[in-house]
Parts: C-alpha cells; structure tokens; sequence
C-alpha cells in the first residue's frame, strides 16, 4: 500500500530526536498498523526504512484512548481532565 501525505519533520528536546508529524485518516490509521515495515520518502527518493514490529497492539491502544476521550467528550464538559483522579500525583 501507498499513501501520500503531508508531513513536517522537526528536532524536540536537547538530544534534537527528529520527529515527524503528519494527518491521516482513521481508516488508514488501521491499514498502517497491519504493516510490517513502512519506506518515507521524499522526493522520490528513500530516505528512511522502518520495522513497524508491535505497531498493531500499540495501535489498538491509540485507538482504544481515542474512543475513551471521545465516549467523555461528549459526556462532559470539554474542561474537565477525564484522567484525573485522586490519587494523581500531578493534580494540584
């Protein structure tokens, strides 16, 4: 499979990891998870080969959180935490 997105590579944090942040649909989003490897290219020529070993599960994750957040968005009011509780060691 193929898929044709725009995408933008920055550096975070001290060590200046590149990221890339892209968009795409969820429907694709599930395509991808069932690769074993994906090829980035960039004008036409390959600049990256990466395993995608694990990426399935970790996908279902990602889309399990999703389906939460969104089941609470349209329970709640949008400015509450929906992973607050009282035992968290970050809520003030």
């Amino acid at each position: 499979r193929a898929w044709m997105v725009r995408a933008k590579g920055f550096p975070i944090g001290e060590s200046g990891t590149p990221v890339l942040y892209f968009v795409i649909t969820a429907d694709a989003f599930r395509q991808f998870m069932q690769e074993h490897g994906v090829d980035l290219t960039y004008k036409d020529r390959r600049i990256a080969s990466l395993s995608l070993k694990g990426s399935y599960k970790a996908g279902l994750k990602v889309l399990e959180c999703q389906k939460l957040l969104n089941d609470y968005r349209r329970k709640k009011p949008s400015s509450t935490d929906p992973f607050r509780s009282a035992s968290d060691p970050f809520a003030r």
